[in-house]
């Protein structure tokens, strides 16, 4: 009978052990899992992919502005080549005026 009370409670430590060391891997498994996505290194590299992102956007941005102001430029020559035409065409006008007036005072 002894025996096999010493049976039983080898068993009952068996099972006891064996569950023990389940809920103990369970455990490591969650801490590990839990470890893993809010390590340094997972919020370094959402960090710099959120970097990545805005330094793109800027770059997009800057790129536009700067054809924006390519175009202003450009722009702004084209009207004042047109404002050198019309100075052009005005000193001409005032030039033949000029001479009509002196044609009429002489």
């Amino acid at each position: 009978m002894n025996n096999n009370a010493n049976n039983n409670t080898e068993k009952i430590r068996k099972v006891l052990f064996n569950e023990i060391s389940f809920i103990l891997a369970l455990i490591g498994s969650v801490l590990s899992l839990f470890i893993f996505f809010n390590s340094p290194i997972t919020e370094q590299k959402i960090t710099t992919e959120i970097l990545k992102e805005q330094l793109n956007y800027q770059a997009k941005t800057i790129e536009q502005l700067s054809k924006s102001q390519y175009n202003d430029l450009h722009e702004i020559k084209k009207d004042l080549g047109e404002i050198k035409t019309s100075l052009k065409d005005l000193e001409i006008r005032v030039t033949r005026i000029e001479t009509r007036l002196n044609e009429i005072k002489k």
